[in-house]
């Protein structure tokens, strides 16, 4: 039989994924899990469940170092056009994926078992998806996944609103920078950042409408009409540096009341598409920004 790039990496996939999970837990048997969005990817990690191959795994890991010991091996490229190759070369037991690989689902159901995940999107309460999509996993992976790690999470997650709850603290603008500097993501009440204010008490300062995952796409001039608010801009590396040093001798930017008044705030590594994970580091950076501080009187 000729060894083919298919053949080394079947190979190469029978090797033990960590080590230490094994280790840790002698009656779980290592899952070969595909995780092509990152949401699943970091519930999946999070819970100790360590996928095989992840999609812009240098990415993914560079917005979440905390992971980096437990890396995936493999990397798949981008979430909406995945190797398939690989993965069917992987031969995984699972694959979680979101709408973004719709167009090849067909192809991914004949390597294996798919779940799609459906977490963002639809107005609907994307925090409470992802705390149940975490629940799930937990069922899933008996012996493997650690249920303590998701108790944990959402005792931290109850905390952090019990300490926000009460005392007023002024609104909040949670906000995505484009690169070029000229436009931004607005989150509402029915997108994931927005569920995660709403959740430990704090208001949300944008009203406007938005589309189906919770956020407006305008330009930052329309940020000016918010008179009195804090503006919390979800980081995203290289891109939210970029726009950040854009703006600095932008006249619109400037002219933003949030702004004039040195109330911006960069939460770096918050994705707009998260999960459980996420939103716990996100509540916990509300808490650190606040807590501190003295409430409004009013």
């Amino acid at each position: 039989m000729p060894i083919t790039r298919r053949t080394l990496l079947r190979a190469a996939s029978l090797i033990p994924l960590v080590a230490g999970d094994v280790a840790a837990q002698p009656n779980a048997v290592p899952a070969r899990v595909v995780a092509l969005d990152w949401a699943s990817s970091e519930t999946l990690l999070s819970l100790g469940v360590a996928p095989i191959a992840i999609t812009e795994r240098d990415r993914f890991l560079s917005a979440n170092p905390a992971f980096a010991a437990r890396a995936p091996i493999h990397d798949l490229g981008a979430p909406w056009e995945p190797n398939l190759e690989l993965i069917d070369a992987l031969a995984p037991s699972i694959i979680y994926t979101s709408s973004y690989t719709k167009m090849v689902e067909p192809q991914l159901r004949r390597i294996s078992n798919v779940v799609v995940t459906d977490l963002h999107g639809g107005r609907r309460d994307q925090l409470a998806r992802c705390a149940g999509f975490a629940r799930t996993v937990v069922t899933a992976f008996p012996g493997l996944a650690d249920g303590s790690l998701l108790a944990a999470m959402e005792q931290t997650l109850a905390r952090n609103r019990a300490v926000l709850s009460a005392p007023r603290h002024p609104p909040v603008l949670c906000v995505y920078l484009h690169s070029n500097g000229r436009f931004a993501n607005v989150f509402g009440l029915n997108s994931f950042a927005g569920n995660v204010v709403a959740h430990v008490g704090l208001a949300n300062a944008w009203a406007a409408p938005t589309n189906s995952n919770g956020f407006d796409y305008v330009g930052i001039e329309k940020l000016a009409a918010i008179a009195s608010a804090r503006m919390l801009v979800l980081g995203d590396g290289a891109k939210t540096e970029r726009a950040l040093k854009t703006l600095k001798t932008s006249a619109l930017w400037n002219a933003i009341p949030a702004v004039k008044a040195g109330e911006v705030r960069l939460f770096p590594d918050v994705a707009m598409y998260g999960a459980l994970p996420t939103a716990v580091r996100f509540s916990q950076m509300l808490v650190d920004e606040f807590a501190r501080e003295k409430p409004d009187a009013g």
